[in-house]
């Protein structure tokens, strides 16, 4: 993390040398896990993406015409969506689970540009994210009757306590770091249109895989300095 701050602080330091542009963007994320919480018992498991969303700004710094470099400040939602289940004495017993987990990420996206006025675009570069909390939502039932309370609860990024017997999640790894490979459009100068992947290189629990993935759509409105 201190050498992605560091490479942003160069960045800035130079910015005064080259044309810039801030770009603010926002949009929505498909994200996934390759956690496994009730792998143990289930018979058959089925993962969904999660739909968050994502709100920030990128600082385009022009190397040439052809090349920039863009480090970014974003808030991002990930997570994941989990059926698992087994079917005991011929009954379904099911439990479902959400995790919605919050991030405040820096990316730094080198770009390479085409085109004239209209322009498109290919990125790829680092990311590295603080942990900021989360949600938790968890469903069980046997036979197609709920079985027990639904529960919703926070997710934290922390040691969980000893004599803690709450419903609250306490995730390992506050730091999620990765890389993001994407592309994109600038429409007439006016209008940003971006698609990117981003894959975990972290696992978010000490004792499990458990890395984020997510596919971001956004649109941006680049503003020149």
């Amino acid at each position: 993390m201190k050498k992605l701050l560091l490479l942003v602080g160069f960045t800035l330091a130079i910015s005064s040398l080259f044309a810039q542009t801030l770009i603010p963007r926002a949009g929505i994320t498909f994200s996934g896990s390759s956690y496994k919480p009730y792998s143990d018992f289930a018979e058959k498991s089925n993962q969904q993406v999660a739909i968050g969303f994502t709100a920030g700004v990128g600082y385009d710094l022009f190397i040439n015409d052809r090349f920039s470099l863009q480090p970014e400040l974003n808030f991002i939602q990930k997570g994941f969506k989990r059926e698992d289940i087994a079917y005991p004495d011929n009954y379904e017993y099911k439990l479902s689970s959400e995790y919605k987990l919050n991030y405040l990420e820096i990316p730094v996206l080198v770009k390479v540009k085409f085109g004239g006025v209209t322009k498109i675009y290919a990125s790829a570069g680092p990311s590295v994210a603080l942990g900021l909390g989360g949600t938790y939502k968890f469903t069980s039932s046997f036979g197609g009757l709920p079985l027990d309370e639904d529960v919703t609860s926070k997710i934290k990024f922390a040691d969980k306590p000893a004599d803690y017997d709450g419903d609250d999640i306490y995730a390992d790894n506050r730091i999620d770091a990765g890389v993001q490979v994407g592309a994109g459009a600038l429409l007439f100068g006016k209008v940003s249109v971006d698609i990117r992947y981003g894959y975990g290189l972290t696992d978010l629990y000490k004792d499990s895989t458990s890395k984020n993935n997510v596919l971001q759509f956004s649109v941006g409105v680049p503003i020149g300095l």
